[in-house]
C-alpha cells in the first residue's frame, strides 16, 4: 500500500511512497497513490503529518493538478518531501503557490521525520 501510516517516536505520520514511479507504465500507479493519499488526508479528523517520498520518480503536470485538487491544506499539519530536485522543484513551487501548502524538502528521511514531529 503506497500510502500508509507509520509511527515515529510515538507520532503518526502518513508516509506516501512514490519512489520509482517514473515511467509511463507507472503513470497509473503514481496517480492512484496520490488519490489514495488525498482521500486519507480529506477523511482525517486531525491534521496530518505528511511525508511524501519522490526519490527516483518523475512527476507530470497531470499529477500536480491532481495533487492541487486532492490535498486540502487545512487537513495537513506539517508536510515534508524527499527527492525534490531539478524540474520537480519547479513543480513543487507551483503546488505551493496554488494551495498555500508549503512542504519542506529534505534529502534525509530521518531529518524529515524529526521535522514533522518537532
Amino acid at each position: 500500500m503506497p500510502a500508509t501510516w507509520i509511527n515515529y517516536k510515538g507520532k503518526k505520520i502518513l508516509y506516501v511512497d512514490y519512489r520509482g514511479l517514473k515511467t509511463m507504465d507507472k503513470k497509473y500507479e503514481l496517480l492512484e497513490t496520490a488519490k489514495q493519499a488525498g482521500q486519507i488526508i480529506r477523511e482525517s479528523k486531525v491534521k496530518v503529518l505528511l511525508l511524501s517520498d519522490f526519490r527516483n520518480s518523475t512527476l507530470s503536470p497531470e499529477f500536480m493538478e491532481l495533487m492541487k485538487a486532492n490535498f486540502p491544506s487545512e487537513n495537513v499539519g506539517k508536510n515534508a518531501v524527499l527527492g525534490i530536485e531539478g524540474i520537480k522543484k519547479l513543480l513543487l513551487d507551483s503546488f505551493e503557490r496554488a494551495t498555500g501548502n508549503i512542504p519542506k524538502s529534505f534529502e534525509d528521511e530521518t531529518e524529515a521525520k524529526e521535522f514533522l514531529i518537532s
